[in-house]
């Protein structure tokens, strides 16, 4: 009676499990996304990071980061992806918010018009646009903001801000001519 009992439990805990498993709605496309679902078809630009695990994707002006998914077939593909360049990634969005099965994507040709520079003579040294840039493309130099140019994607959100940040509280910094 005992063994009966204990057999049926453990035939119900399986059978539980296999029911949560499959009422997830997991496609079961990928193998890497376990416990997501897709729902809406998104389109977003920013610069990848690669880890030992996964690529990530910090969009462009913002600070969300997205794990990016790619499909057996475009794994070769996404081997090519250079941290330097900026992409645009269409895909679903998980229900999280927080993956992106890619459909597909291509590198972001930036010809590199005018930029931003800092005006040493009104720079205070705060610090804000050094922080708030999603680019990491200010830093101080001699207590003076200084914008990289090869870094900088000409968002604006040093001089102008973005939400949150106001911009530069001194207005330091100008649109380059």
């Amino acid at each position: 009676m005992k063994t009966r009992n204990i057999v049926l439990i453990a035939m119900i805990a399986i059978l539980l499990s296999m029911v949560s498993l499959y009422a997830t709605g997991h496609s079961g496309h990928c193998g890497k996304c376990e416990g997501h679902s897709e729902i809406e078809e998104v389109e977003v630009t920013g610069r990848v990071t690669k880890t030992d695990t996964c690529l990530t994707l910090t969009e462009q002006g913002k600070e969300t980061v997205l794990k990016l998914v790619f499909s057996e077939e475009m794994e070769a593909k996404a081997d090519s992806i250079d941290t330097q360049s900026i992409y645009t990634f269409k895909g679903k969005l998980s229900n999280s918010g927080k993956t992106i099965f890619v459909s597909q994507f291509s590198e972001l040709t930036q010809t590199k018009t005018a930029g931003y520079q800092v005006i040493p003579e009104k720079c205070i040294g705060c610090r804000l646009c050094v922080r708030n840039c999603p680019e990491n493309a200010i830093k101080m130099v001699d207590g003076k903001a200084v914008i990289d140019q090869e870094k900088c994607v000409d968002c604006g959100i040093c001089k102008d801000g973005n939400g949150k940040f106001k911009g530069c509280p001194v207005k330091a910094i100008e649109k380059s001519k």
